[in-house]
């Protein structure tokens, strides 16, 4: 007698069960414990694929965290693990539901293929083959991320997607707060003589705060939607959103505090003043708003409001990048060495593009640093520590100039959409643009397509091609 696909699921099912209730019986606690949340996930993500796209968003930061703190390691980062059980949840829901596994590629797509074609193409230049072959599987996975947020925005799922992106920010963002109030111990982060730079999952505080300050904008957005739903429906529903929202950009914006990333703070208010002038849908009000906003952050300067620590760090990171030229001749001090460090990375990008004009392969510039750093400077960073000369470097100018058309884009597609009549929409596109603003602005200062960030600058990407479908197709999407 041949089963039915529901009698094999509710046959699975009960299997797992008896596995899971006998093995939880044997077991110690904690693992236990473990295995019965693992056992609920699974449930979870048969009922809907949603659940494994919370799991990686939330999860995948901390690649970081157990790979330094772990006792055990995993045989995948646990990024790779969870993207691979996505697809895996993915495809099984389409085998169920009888429809084909297809990636069907628009011209949205176009500026990201090729950005992807040019990081191939560094594979006849590289110097580490392997290490360029992960790179570009990092964009090829942003690529499929971004497709299957899409498809499931489309299908009218885009708030649940928000939350999980902005869920997976506030659970970082109390892990910060935690080590800012005394968790680290690490007295090279220590600032204010009694409190640590917070670094989240992260192990550095920059891409922490980066990480929590490109979801700002988008949670910021979402709390004014949640507020104007609140508003014309007066519903438990959204009542109990415009707490999450309002919860979480209080927590968002007290995460990249603690870190005290210059970067982080910086690219944050050139990217809010971006968002606050985008909100209106008539350029003179954003023009008026915006001037506004400019003019009550400078009286809050001028009459002491804030804080004197913050201003000195704020302005110490101008001074420390225009003081410097040529960093073969500064004189390296204690208050000047992380400004320097990065600078000289800085100069051996520059090095490399000048003697490699193709590139000296994606994923490679650590790999060669040796060959172009300044003679003070032995040690590699990992990367350029900006994101436009570290491209440059990796791909040459033309990989450069496909990112900035790729960049340029994602702009273009929420600056478009934010001029929907749908609120919902509206906001959401205009939150998008606000965290691209700050990609764009961050990258001068860092590389945030670390720690498992590029899934999550995956799903705004998802979330920006459904903005501007939405827009371009003239849908009204609530």
């Amino acid at each position: 007698m041949m089963l039915s696909l529901p009698s094999l699921t509710q046959f699975a099912g009960a299997a797992l069960g008896l596995v899971v209730g006998a093995l939880a019986s044997l077991l110690p606690v904690p693992l236990s414990l473990g295995l019965l949340a693992l056992a609920l996930l699974a449930v979870c993500m048969w009922l809907t694929p949603l659940a494994s796209l919370v799991a990686l968003l939330v999860l995948a930061p901390l690649r970081v965290l157990i790979l330094t703190e772990s006792s055990f390691q995993l045989p995948l980062d646990i990024g790779q693990i969870l993207f691979a059980v996505l697809l895996a949840v993915r495809v099984l829901h389409l085998v169920s539901e009888r429809q084909p596994f297809v990636i069907r590629l628009a011209a949205v797509h176009t500026p990201l293929l090729i950005l992807i074609g040019v990081s191939m193409f560094t594979v006849f230049v590289t110097n580490a083959l392997t290490v360029t072959l992960t790179e570009v599987i990092k964009w090829l996975s942003m690529l499929i991320v971004a497709h299957y947020i899409s498809l499931e925005a489309h299908a009218g799922k885009w708030r649940w997607i928000v939350a999980a992106l902005i869920l997976a920010g506030v659970a970082n963002a109390l892990v910060g707060i935690y080590i800012f109030f005394g968790g680290s111990g690490a007295l090279h982060l220590l600032v204010l003589e009694r409190y640590f730079r917070a670094f989240g999952t992260f192990g550095q505080p920059n891409p922490f705060g980066g990480f929590l300050a490109i979801l700002f904008p988008l949670a910021f957005c979402m709390l004014l939607d949640a507020i104007y739903r609140l508003w014309s429906a007066r519903s438990v529903l959204w009542l109990v959103l415009t707490g999450f929202y309002a919860c979480a950009v209080l927590l968002l914006a007290a995460g990249v505090f603690v870190s005290w990333s210059r970067g982080a703070w910086l690219s944050l208010i050139a990217a809010m003043v971006g968002v606050v002038f985008a909100l209106p849908r008539r350029t003179f009000i954003s023009f008026a708003v915006s001037l506004i906003a400019v003019g009550l952050f400078v009286g809050a300067y001028t009459f002491n409001l804030i804080p004197q620590s913050v201003v000195a760090r704020l302005a110490s990171s101008t001074s420390d990048f225009f003081a410097f030229q040529d960093m073969r001749g500064i004189d390296i001090t204690t208050d000047n060495y992380a400004v320097a460090e990065r600078l000289a990375h800085w100069q051996a990008a520059l090095n490399m593009a000048e003697a490699n004009p193709l590139g000296v392969g994606l994923g490679n510039y650590e790999v060669v640093y040796d060959q172009y750093r300044l003679l003070a400077w032995k040690f590699p960073l990992g990367h350029a520590h900006n994101y436009y000369l570290n491209i440059l470097a990796e791909a040459g100018i033309i990989g450069l100039l496909a990112y900035l058309f790729f960049m340029g884009h994602n702009l273009v597609m929420c600056w478009y959409a934010r001029a929907l009549p749908a609120v919902g929409i509206r906001l959401l596109a205009t939150g998008l643009w606000g965290a691209w603003l700050y990609l764009v602005f961050h990258s001068f200062l860092d590389n945030l397509y670390v720690n498992n960030l590029f899934l999550h600058i995956g799903a705004i990407l998802g979330l920006s091609y459904f903005v501007y479908h939405s827009a371009y197709g003239a849908k009204r999407v609530e």
